[in-house]
């Protein structure tokens, strides 16, 4: 109970706003939970195959809002359906099942844990955002790796994607 109003005290007023929207989107639909519930009618309007690419209604009358960086799962949902969220997702568990068998190929403890360490970045970014997208996270703000609009993120993503690429390529031991 003490540890709940100190840490009350802590937040600011939107950072409770994002907490509320988490925890009871219904109750401010137009406000702080305005992301989310857009978000989940644009995924949910893409339906298996969706509405084709450039023709998502939430995506160009502007009703998704940060659809290029934050909220750019719920655009693939809405114009490519489940089938190409499916396969956006199948494609970064490919990813971060390469990025650790890279791991368990490394010649030494170091590459080894820095393997892991980026495939765990990598995954804890995608599930993240989209479980962001979909409302089972509460908005962070986090892009989705190598698609989100973002200057940053997509340098960060690439040089981590080298430092795997260089300890894959030194994996046996020089004689």
């Amino acid at each position: 109970l003490v540890s709940g109003i100190l840490v009350n005290r802590q937040l600011k007023g939107y950072q409770r706003n994002r907490f509320v929207a988490f925890l009871a989107p219904e109750t401010d639909i137009q406000g702080a939970a305005y992301h989310v519930h857009q978000s989940q009618i644009a995924i949910g309007s893409g339906g298996l195959f969706g509405k084709g690419l450039f023709a998502g209604t939430q995506y160009q009358l502007g009703f998704l809002p940060e659809r290029h960086t934050d909220f750019v799962y719920s655009v693939v949902g809405e114009e490519m359906g489940f089938l190409g969220t499916t396969g956006i997702l199948g494609l970064y568990l490919l990813l971060i099942w390469r990025i650790v068998a890279a791991a368990r190929l490394a010649r030494d403890r170091y590459g080894y844990l820095v393997c892991c360490g980026l495939a765990s970045m990598l995954g804890f970014q995608l599930a993240l955002n989209v479980g962001m997208c979909v409302g089972l996270m509460p908005v962070a703000g986090i892009p989705l790796p190598l698609i989100s609009y973002g200057g940053s993120s997509l340098v960060i993503t690439l040089w981590a994607l080298g430092i795997v690429a260089n300890i894959y390529s030194r994996r046996y031991a020089l004689l």
